[in-house]
């Protein structure tokens, strides 16, 4: 990672070991940063008075805060800060294309990997004080990313009622896990519902 000032980061999030994901995954990636967690309104209000942030990450759904909310303080209390979801999944309420025209980015929990790279290019897209918009290529892809599945399919997924394979819109017939990363960029987290658990309990 290129040398750069030490970035002054507020990381709204409620859990405090994603909060650790998160800061070992930025050290692994030479960002030099001081970041402080915050998960209520007061606190954010709070870090955001005490010092202006270069970098504010956000979660999406937390039990008091959630990240809209904060995104929202964000463009009325320090406009210019980059504002960046860091998330474990998309949801229904969140508004893809009103979304890719307020935030700067998004990355999952599952690929924070790529959060040191679009800090440093958000960070430095509002250093030099270039449009805090994304240009037009990239909300473009952005919006390309999230909705290609709806832009290919009319609105329909074809899927296999017996084994659930995806039918892309090449013809080809594949697990849902592929398909979502192939055409939406989207990587999943295994687990089991409440529905199939027992099935597992000893």
């Amino acid at each position: 990672m290129e040398n750069i000032k030490e970035l002054q980061i507020i990381y709204v999030e409620d859990i405090v070991s994603d909060a650790l994901r998160v800061e070992n995954a930025l050290r692994k990636q030479n960002v030099r940063f001081q970041l402080r967690r915050v998960d209520t309104r007061q606190d954010f209000l709070d870090a955001i008075s005490q010092q202006t942030p270069d970098v504010i990450l956000s979660d999406h759904g937390l039990p008091e805060f959630d990240g809209f909310t904060a995104l929202s303080l964000t463009k009325q209390i320090c406009p210019k800060a980059p504002f960046i979801f860091v998330t474990s999944a998309l949801t229904a309420d969140m508004n893809v294309e009103k979304l890719v025209g307020e935030v700067a980015d998004y990355i999952s929990k599952s690929r924070l990997e790529l959060l040191g790279p679009a800090i440093i290019k958000a960070w430095k897209r509002a250093d030099t004080r270039r449009s805090p918009e994304l240009t037009a290529e990239e909300r473009a892809d952005l919006i390309r990313r999230l909705l290609v599945l709806l832009d290919n399919t009319d609105g329909y997924v074809p899927i296999c009622s017996d084994c659930r394979k995806v039918r892309d819109p090449n013809g080809r017939w594949q697990s849902s896990d592929v398909f979502f990363r192939d055409y939406l960029h989207l990587y999943f987290t295994h687990g089991l519902c409440d529905d199939c658990l027992p099935k597992y309990a000893e």
